[in-house]
């Protein structure tokens, strides 16, 4: 990559995360709003889930794969 690249890639991210900010209500408090909290919980519950379901493709392959070669 050309240096004058790497030179201008701080200053176009940083209009987003302060419209991040400025969209949550985040600019002043280090915590977290109801809605914000309820989402996240329903992040982690949903990455969870996917989790669960990959561990489950996993074992179901093996187990074939155990089965095909004996």
């Amino acid at each position: 990559m050309r240096s004058g690249h790497l030179g201008t890639y701080p200053s176009r991210q940083t209009p987003s995360i302060s419209v991040w900010q400025s969209s949550t209500g985040n600019s002043k408090s280090p915590y977290l709003n109801s809605e914000d909290l309820l989402e996240e919980i329903k992040l982690k519950k949903l990455k969870l889930h996917c989790k669960d379901e990959m561990e489950r493709i996993a074992s179901r392959i093996i187990r074939a794969r155990a089965h095909y070669t004996q």
